[in-house]
């Protein structure tokens, strides 16, 4: 998908969630305004140019976005996406903890004027090259994994280690007694 797709997809959720909202589905509501909400995340990492699967991705394209809107200094968008997760996306759809009414309001008085915001701001964005932060991203990325793997590695060895310890003090335990 491209920038024009994503941000025309997030609005046709926006647009979807209202009519939820008018028929009084407030979680269903509260998903697609988040799936609006989400479209615009990916948009603007698309823009700078992110291949679209990884800015899909929550394990790649949303610590990235994170931390381009942290550099940016684009925090108030940050908080207010960190936000919008938080009591539309978890508490409102999964757990259905937002009560119906704080999910109209945030809905109707909070999430236009975001995305709004945003689609400013991918706009203006739009086509600025960031291929030396996603080489560097990419190597991070890389490394994180090889280090997982070294340290799930390494814990098969630290278990076989105590388990070879343990036998080998039973065995010898009875010398240290007599």
């Amino acid at each position: 998908m491209d920038v024009g797709e994503l941000i025309n997809a997030g609005l046709r959720d926006y647009e979807r969630a209202i009519e939820l909202l008018d028929r009084g589905d407030y979680y269903d509501a509260a998903e697609k305004a988040w799936n609006a909400i989400e479209s615009f995340r990916k948009a603007f990492l698309v823009a700078l140019g992110v291949p679209y699967q990884k800015a899909r991705t929550v394990s790649y394209g949303l610590p990235l976005f994170g931390r381009l809107m942290r550099a940016l200094g684009l925090k108030k968008l940050l908080r207010r996406y960190e936000w919008f997760d938080y009591k539309l996306h978890i508490m409102g759809f999964y757990e259905r903890l937002t009560l119906e009414d704080e999910i109209e309001f945030i809905i109707r008085r909070y999430v236009e004027p975001w995305l709004n915001r945003m689609k400013n701001v991918i706009l203006k964005l739009r086509g600025v090259n960031i291929s030396d932060v996603l080489e560097i991203y990419d190597k991070s990325i890389r490394l994180r994994q090889e280090v997982l793997r070294k340290s799930s590695e390494l814990m098969e060895i630290n278990n076989e280690l105590a388990k070879i310890i343990h036998a080998f003090a039973l065995r010898i335990r009875s010398r240290l007694t007599e």
